[in-house]
């Protein structure tokens, strides 16, 4: 639950702020007035004061608790030797918030935090006070004059100082914002210019990589026209040597039948002769036999 957390937490966490804070609390003692937004030098208002008025009372305990917030020696060491001494006589509202217009960037509300005593200007001096005499009347009015006079001679010059603060004020914002205005032409120009380098770059790698990319749809079409040429060789050879083989094998099947008809007829030949060798044998016997029957018939 969110209780008791209604308070500017400055877009930070917890540690990141108290860090903050110590570092311009720090910083604001050191330099006597910071400028910063507006929202932090009312966060720093509220964390700085009660820190000065421990500061008053120069004890090793008050020492102890700032050091616990502050978180730095040298400027404890200057808020208990000096400021302290400073703001002795003053009961409260150590510092003082004035706002500077709004920043070029974001447009966020600037504002310088001073400690209200370094402030030259702003410290009202002393009234001096005249005795009056109890006699007469005369004494008193001219007495009273005196007085007035030197109120409104006072709070003329208060006046004049603080328009001239104004002025300085503006002068030098004005000069900020021309300084700022130039330094963002500047980098403007700059980053133009940059962009412009790498533009010319990049279209300088794009021309490169264009160039290397048509080499190498070249090469691959050297490639693969020597690949085609090739793989056409290869098929005519192939052919070649299928149409040689074919013709070889031919060949072989036909000596193979002129020598399987060569062989049958050589075959039939013989055949033929036994044939004809046993047809005279049987015809000698036959003729033998008839002889002999004769023979035997005769005698």
């Amino acid at each position: 639950m969110r209780h008791r957390k209604k308070f500017n937490h400055l877009g930070r966490k917890k540690g990141h702020r108290s860090s903050m804070l110590a570092n311009m609390a720090c910083s604001l003692i050191e330099h006597k007035r910071i400028n910063t937004t507006l929202a932090k030098a009312k966060a720093l208002k509220k964390f700085v004061e009660p820190l000065i008025t421990k500061s008053k009372s120069d004890t090793t305990h008050n020492r102890r608790i700032v050091f616990s917030r502050m978180k730095q020696k040298n400027a404890v060491a200057e808020l208990f030797r000096d400021v302290a001494v400073k703001v002795a006589d003053r009961p409260g509202g150590y510092t003082r918030i004035i706002r500077l217009g709004n920043r070029l960037g974001d447009n966020a509300e600037m504002a310088m935090i001073e400690l209200v005593d370094y402030n030259d200007t702003y410290v009202t001096k002393k009234k001096k006070t005249t005795r009056r005499s109890r006699r007469g009347k005369k004494s008193e009015s001219v007495s009273e004059e005196v007085v007035n006079e030197e109120v409104v001679n006072d709070t003329l010059e208060l006046l004049l100082k603080r328009l001239l603060l104004r002025l300085l004020l503006k002068r030098l914002l004005l000069k900020r914002l021309l300084l700022k205005r130039l330094l963002l032409k500047r980098l403007l120009l700059r980053k133009l210019l940059l962009k412009k380098l790498l533009l010319r770059k990049l279209l300088l790698k794009r021309l490169l990589l264009r160039k290397l990319l048509l080499k190498k749809l070249l090469l691959r079409k050297l490639l693969l026209r020597k690949l085609l040429l090739k793989r056409l060789l290869l098929r005519k050879l192939l052919l070649r040597k299928l149409l040689l083989k074919r013709l070889l094998l031919k060949r072989l099947l036909l000596k193979r039948l002129l020598l399987r008809k060569l062989l049958l007829r050589k075959l039939l030949l013989k055949r033929l002769l036994l044939r004809k060798l046993l047809l005279r044998k049987l015809l000698l016997k036959i003729q033998k036999k008839k002889k002999t029957n004769n023979l035997k018939i005769i005698i």
